[in-house]
């Protein structure tokens, strides 16, 4: 949050105000992921069953519109829900969007149900336009319109992420390594420098993204 993935070149204007975003020294000279996932959270609660995380951002030049994140995680004896809340706190329209990004352990066998993807450029940023998943595959995939990813790991364990609320898009990383990433998203990656910013707000002021998915276990 308030981001995910790649903004190309680290830089983009909304609302007659200019984000300075951090090039990430893995994607240069692209910013990478939002602030989020580099910042301390407070634990607000936590439960046996439940923990609240909260992160409070005020304005400056890297992202310059207050706002609060909110990660819930509600645990039962089938899985894990999982809530994400993206407030705008401050007095003017801001763009945003939501993901998660867990990392599991490789080998691991990924199969999920999205009919549309984007083209993926060498430098990780998408095409301009998505196309009906027929035969394309690659390291790493801009998914879109998925409703069921199961992610099969070597012990017998099995995955399931589904039950997508908010949450249209998904990629799913899988360069040499040691771990694969698949991450429930809510807009597709670039999408601050593009035109319309699709899925991406504006949130007013006051007014909250939300969005929500389930990850089941199982054998």
């Amino acid at each position: 949050m308030p981001y995910h993935n790649r903004v190309a070149g680290a830089r983009f204007t909304f609302g007659g105000r200019i984000a300075h975003l951090p090039a990430h020294p893995a994607s240069l000279p692209h910013a990478l992921h939002g602030m989020g996932s580099r910042s301390p959270w407070v634990m607000e609660r936590a439960t046996a069953q439940r923990a609240d995380l909260l992160l409070s951002r005020a304005a400056d030049r890297v992202w310059p519109w207050s706002f609060t994140a909110r990660q819930v995680f509600d645990l039962d004896a089938q899985g894990l829900s999982v809530t994400l809340r993206l407030t705008n706190t401050d007095d003017a329209p801001m763009p945003g969007g939501v993901g998660w990004h867990p990392y599991l352990p490789r080998p691991v066998q990924i199969c999920d149900d999205a009919p549309i993807v984007w083209p993926v450029g060498p430098d990780y940023l998408p095409g301009l336009a998505p196309v009906q998943r027929v035969g394309l595959t690659g390291d790493t995939l801009y998914l879109e319109q998925w409703a069921q990813v199961v992610a099969k790991l070597p012990n017998g364990l099995r995955l399931r992420f589904h039950q997508p609320v908010g949450l249209p898009h998904l990629v799913i990383h899988q360069r040499p390594g040691p771990f694969a990433c698949i991450e429930p998203v809510s807009h597709l990656a670039n999408a601050l420098t593009q035109p319309g910013m699709r899925d991406m707000g504006p949130i007013v002021p006051g007014a909250s993204l939300t969005a929500r998915f389930r990850l089941e276990v199982g054998y």
